[in-house]
């Protein structure tokens, strides 16, 4: 975020950051964070993407909120699926106490808080955590960098645990590659529907330009074509160039379920 728009917020928001927001029928606890608060309270956060998205929720669904934060796609999504069960993935102490407050707040009585990163691997990892901006924390790839460290554990896993899910919805700014390659064998086996941000903003090397257009070529594989949103628009799509896309933009891929089928090809799996 610029100066200019963090000095902008700070002063506009002074003595708001605590107050509860309302949005789309419930009430959020946020706190003095410039990447959400101001989106949340205008109304406007990720409105397209939710419109796109939440409709197509079946009311009995098992979901993933596959980077919880503070609880907003938690809430909304229990609401979605008053007969189903959600099931929310928070790994950052502060963001899962506000995840939880904001549940018991719009008595989102059929979420389950895990506190764990989902990622490729079973142990810990590093995460960068930002004290003014949580919808940016991250999962370093550089075994190097500071950060607070956060246990992980596969998809798959969590699958075995609580059965295949119905829906996911996964923003973890940039580590969904490592997430998917974690969970294959059920996107193969299910093929939920699946929301997924795409950040060219995280992209720091062309390796992982790489990474992410093996990924999407993969997903696009696995399920034909997908719902494809910038800031206001959506398109559909049978294939991504990731080269083209804009760096400082994120996107968001909605691919729809397919009827739990079994996947086509093992051949699909991404590399060990």
């Amino acid at each position: 975020m610029t100066g200019a728009y963090r000095w902008i917020s700070l002063v506009r928001y002074r003595n708001a950051w605590e107050a509860d927001v309302p949005f789309r029928g419930a009430v959020f606890s946020i706190g003095r964070d410039l990447s959400l608060y101001p989106a949340v309270r205008n109304g406007g956060f990720e409105s397209v993407e939710m419109d796109a998205f939440l409709p197509r929720v079946p009311d009995d669904a098992l979901v993933w909120d596959v980077g919880a934060n503070v609880g907003i796609y938690a809430v909304l999504l229990s609401r979605a699926a008053p007969k189903g069960r959600v099931v929310a993935f928070e790994p950052v102490p502060e963001s899962r106490a506000r995840l939880s407050a904001n549940l018991e707040k719009n008595h989102a009585e059929n979420v389950t808080v895990e506190p764990v990163a989902l990622s490729n691997h079973s142990g810990t990892a590093r995460m960068t955590v930002h004290p003014e901006a949580h919808g940016c924390d991250q999962i370093s790839l550089s075994p190097a960098d500071d950060g607070v460290e956060v246990e992980t554990a596969t998809g798959d896993r969590f699958a075995s645990r609580y059965g295949d899910p119905d829906v996911i919805k996964v923003d973890i700014e940039g580590h969904e590659p490592e997430f998917l390659e974690g969970c294959w064998d059920m996107l193969e086996r299910r093929k939920p529907l699946l929301m997924l941000e795409v950040n060219p903003t995280t992209w720091s090397t062309p390796q992982r330009y790489a990474t992410w257009a093996d990924t999407l070529g993969r997903l696009l594989t696995l399920y034909s074509e997908a719902d494809w949103i910038d800031a206001v628009s959506s398109t559909r799509v049978s294939s991504v160039a990731v080269g083209e896309l804009a760096p400082h933009t994120a996107y968001t891929m909605i691919l729809p379920a397919v009827d739990g089928r079994p996947g086509p090809s093992q051949g699909l799996r991404p590399h060990e």
